[in-house]
């Protein structure tokens, strides 16, 4: 498929996605992206900033037009820096990547508990002062999650930590987490991919039992001052979103190793047959989970296809899914 026709795939996704989360199954329909451009009035659920990225894209011409893309999340705005996509460079160049140790520390993080935190990463004092640190606010919290959580589980302070050091170009990612109740590595390693972080080693960190859902913030603060590449908020939005479905998923199969692993190899099947309706999805996924020996109830199964469109319309692509993850789905594919 040509990638204009890709592109124009995606922004119908983006467009008929409310009707889908409602179970209103249909087929998604191609739009011209030239002539929405031309339009005085936006249609509602089409993101500006990323239309006017892929204007731009146009104009300059070449490959860059690949990753500009127009869809909305639904997820309130927190004022944020210009939306880019998630692989897009600075415009004086490639960044170079920092040595330097980032940290996001919770900001409501006491001091005795910032002993803790510190202590649990193994960073020393001396280390502490050298790291570039940023802050991650409870009202960005809420604004990231309050779709996906109850505002009363989220509570009033932002205790979550995470240290981010970049690694060798090929590395990936490796995690780990303490004081971590909800996510498990694989689970952030999953996230922290689609919101586009790749070779670094994370710890995220908590002053004592945190659920850790807000940590995937501060990591990707982190990794914009290290990488000096701006992730928008629509990747950072897909991928909570997959974070908080894959423990959903967990708690209905008891094993968040499995519902790690199900997400990954899902997306690596989803990204690589590019399925084109919603059927076509619910298909993939059954197929997946036949595959992999798993059983989930339809509700999940709607869930996880709506997480799918959200991830088609962020435009991760096959170069962020482990290696070991496509070479697992290949097994299943012949």
């Amino acid at each position: 498929m040509k990638m204009k026709k890709w592109i124009a795939l995606l922004l119908a996704a983006a467009m008929t996605l409310p009707l889908m989360a409602c179970g209103d199954s249909s087929d998604l329909y191609e739009v011209d992206m030239d002539a929405l451009a031309e339009m005085e009035e936006l249609p509602e659920g089409v993101d500006p900033e990323a239309l006017e990225a892929y204007q731009q894209a146009q104009e300059a011409g070449g490959e860059s037009a690949k990753s500009a893309k127009a869809g909305g999340t639904g997820k309130k705005s927190t004022g944020s820096q210009e939306a880019k996509p998630a692989s897009e460079k600075e415009t004086a160049g490639e960044a170079e990547t920092s040595e330097k140790a980032y940290l996001a520390l919770g900001n409501d993080l006491k001091e005795d508990q910032l002993k803790t935190v510190l202590k649990l990463m193994d960073l020393s004092e001396e280390e502490y002062e050298e790291c570039d640190i940023v802050y991650v606010t409870n009202d960005e919290e809420h604004a990231f999650l309050d779709n996906y959580i109850a505002p009363s589980l989220i509570g009033t302070r932002a205790l979550s930590s995470v240290l981010v050091r970049p690694a060798e170009a090929g590395s990936g990612i490796d995690v780990t987490t303490e004081n971590i109740s909800f996510c498990t590595p694989d689970m952030y390693k999953n996230a922290f991919q689609t919101a586009g972080v790749d070779d670094a080693d994370i710890i995220v960190a908590g002053p004592f039992e945190i659920s850790g859902t807000a940590a995937l913030i501060g990591a990707v603060k982190a990794y914009e001052r290290i990488s000096g590449i701006t992730i928008s908020d629509t990747v950072v939005d897909a991928a909570i979103d997959e974070l908080i479905t894959t423990g959903e998923i967990a708690d209905a199969v008891g094993s968040k190793e499995d519902a790690a692993k199900l997400m990954a190899y899902i997306k690596a099947k989803a990204l690589s047959e590019k399925p084109t309706t919603r059927e076509e999805l619910e298909a993939l996924v059954r197929q997946a989970l036949k595959d992999l020996g798993i059983e989930l109830p339809d509700e999940y199964i709607d869930r996880i296809v709506d997480l799918l469109l959200k991830l088609l319309m962020a435009g991760i692509d096959l170069n962020q899914i482990p290696d070991e993850v496509l070479g697992f789905y290949q097994k299943y594919k012949n």
